[in-house]
């Protein structure tokens, strides 16, 4: 069983302190986590409203790896967006704005996660004023892709006998 495995199966049962305690662990054996892992263990923070946490890893890749994908920061906005209190809409912009300063296109989830937290008018003013389009999906299906793939290889690693995700539209 892989640690990604671990970690996804603590998020899907609303483990936030397991998810992140194995994250640590995989670095502590010396196996850097990917960007998926950090993904589902942000995922299980904020489904446990630890939202400081889920922002928090976000924020700990943009600094030292993996870089953040654009799955990463919609996933950290929208912890942000699921805050008992009001959303601090000034971090969000924030984390808009690093995620446009890398390079990345921000996609309709993306955009539809900053509109709940700005407001629509809000967001497109931003949107505009860093010049940033959205794009369709593309960051979404990459995440979807990776995650079949992990789920693939767990397959495997199980001995049941399945064709990979890549293999069957191939054919």
């Amino acid at each position: 069983v892989s640690f990604g495995s671990v970690i996804n199966a603590c998020a899907r049962l609303g483990r936030a302190r397991e998810a992140l305690q194995w994250l640590e662990r995989m670095q502590e054996e010396g196996l850097p986590p990917d960007v998926v892992c950090y993904n589902i263990a942000m995922k299980a923070c904020a489904k446990a409203l630890q939202i400081d946490k889920a922002v928090a890893l976000v924020e700990r890749m943009d600094a030292s790896g993996p870089s953040p994908d654009v799955a990463s920061f919609t996933t950290a906005l929208a912890a942000l967006g699921h805050a008992a209190s009001k959303p601090d809409r000034g971090h969000a912009v924030a984390l808009f704005r690093r995620l446009v300063e890398r390079g990345l296109q921000p996609d309709r989830h993306l955009a539809e996660v900053m509109q709940r937290l700005l407001g629509a008018a809000a967001f497109e003013e931003l949107r505009l004023k860093l010049g940033v389009d959205i794009v369709e999906g593309q960051a979404r299906r990459d995440v979807r892709i990776s995650q079949r793939h992990m789920l693939s290889r767990q397959r495997l690693l199980s001995g049941e006998r399945s064709v990979p995700y890549q293999a069957k539209h191939l054919q």
